[in-house]
C-alpha cells in the first residue's frame, strides 16, 4: 500500500508556510476506493474563497462529457516568488 508520508510532509511544510489548503488524495482499492482529506483552512475569507473553487469543480465535472475538457489545463505567469512554472485549472 502506498505511503502518504510525503502528502503529510507537505502538509506540515504548507501550514508552517501560514498557506490554507484542502488536499484530498485517491487510493485505488480492490472493492472501494479510499479517500483522505487534508486542509488547513485559516479564516471565513479562505473559507469562502473555496467554497467558491468547490462548486465550480462541481459544476465543470457535471457538465463536462470530456475528460479532457475538464482537464483543460494553462501554464500560469512565472513571478519573481515562484521557483517553477506551475499549472492551474481553467475555471
Amino acid at each position: 500500500m502506498a505511503s502518504l508520508d510525503h502528502v503529510f510532509d507537505f502538509a506540515e511544510k504548507l501550514s508552517k508556510d501560514n498557506i490554507s489548503y484542502f488536499v484530498v488524495t485517491v487510493r485505488k482499492g480492490f472493492e472501494e476506493d479510499k479517500a483522505d482529506l487534508f486542509f488547513d483552512i485559516k479564516d471565513d475569507d479562505t473559507l469562502r474563497s473555496m467554497q467558491s473553487v468547490f462548486t465550480t469543480i462541481a459544476k465543470e465535472m457535471e457538465e463536462s462529457d470530456d475528460i479532457e475538457h475538464f482537464y483543460e489545463k494553462k501554464k500560469r505567469k512565472k513571478t519573481d516568488r515562484d521557483e517553477d512554472d506551475g499549472q492551474q485549472f481553467l475555471f
